[in-house]
């Protein structure tokens, strides 16, 4: 039987496999990113992902006794949040501050990030309602509820991006 902590820790690989295949593919600038921005990109991840760590720990996770999957939960927020900005626009926080805070997006990969980012961010949201249920259930320990609500909130960010796309 695969342990939780293992399955998070594919899950994470998903995602950033997901993330840099995904723009790769998607985006032609992202294919003429020398190494080393990407080699900056992926240090802006775990930036981002000392952030959410903190974030985490503010909003209630448990810090020393669930560490490690605090981290890796943290480390999936920043892939899906983080890392897209990165991958196409370098390492620029102005961008950051321009998709996820002011909202104001000139091209469609702004929109792809904005709708996905938040997805993920209000997924995760979600699935902490999981949590204090008294249900006693193995899938409502901390992170997993979270971890899939991401996921969730990620996928239906793709799916509402392409749905405003085709309608417009």
């Amino acid at each position: 039987m695969v342990s939780y902590s293992e399955a998070l820790e594919v899950s994470l690989f998903a995602a950033v496999v997901l993330s840099v295949c995904g723009y790769y593919a998607l985006v032609p600038k992202v294919r003429r990113i020398k190494t080393s921005l990407v080699a900056r990109a992926f240090g802006g991840v775990w930036g981002g992902s000392i952030f959410f760590f903190f974030v985490a720990i503010a909003l209630g996770a448990p810090m020393f006794a669930k560490f490690y999957e605090t981290m890796v939960f943290s480390l999936m927020m920043a892939t899906f949040v983080v890392l897209p900005v990165f991958l196409v626009f370098g390492l620029d926080f102005n961008a950051l501050w321009k998709i996820y805070i002011t909202g104001k997006t000139t091209i469609k990969i702004e929109d792809f990030i904005r709708y996905t980012g938040l997805g993920s961010l209000v997924g995760a949201w979600i699935g902490v309602a999981a949590i204090p249920l008294d249900w006693n259930q193995p899938w409502q320990e901390w992170p997993v509820s979270v971890f899939a609500g991401g996921w969730v909130g990620y996928l239906v960010g793709v799916i509402l991006h392409t749905t405003a796309a085709i309608r417009a």
